[in-house]
């Protein structure tokens, strides 16, 4: 299996992620079984967000419902550079 590819089932066993689809400027939100992050297709660039946004105290299944964030995606979804922001949160 490529590295690409185990990067992906790694972000996908361990955020739930969804996509708004550039309706706000932190497009992706980021939750894992313990915080939430914040996101968009340039999170490292002086212009872009990439941003830590705190603990969480919810479910799993509470986070799922959450669909006025926007879609649910997958990693393979995301740019590298969106994947490695998620990886180096882990």
């Amino acid at each position: 299996m490529a590295v690409k590819q185990k990067t992906e089932k790694t972000i996908d066993k361990t955020f739930i992620i969804f996509d708004n689809e550039g309706e706000t400027l932190d497009r992706y939100s980021a939750f894992n079984i313990k915080d939430k992050s914040v996101f968009n297709d340039y999170p490292y660039h002086p212009l872009g967000i990439g941003q830590y946004c705190g603990e969480l105290t919810i479910s799993k299944e509470e986070i799922e419902a959450f669909t006025h964030l926007g879609k649910r995606i997958k990693a393979s979804n995301l740019n590298d550079t969106c994947q490695l922001f998620l990886l180096e949160r882990l």
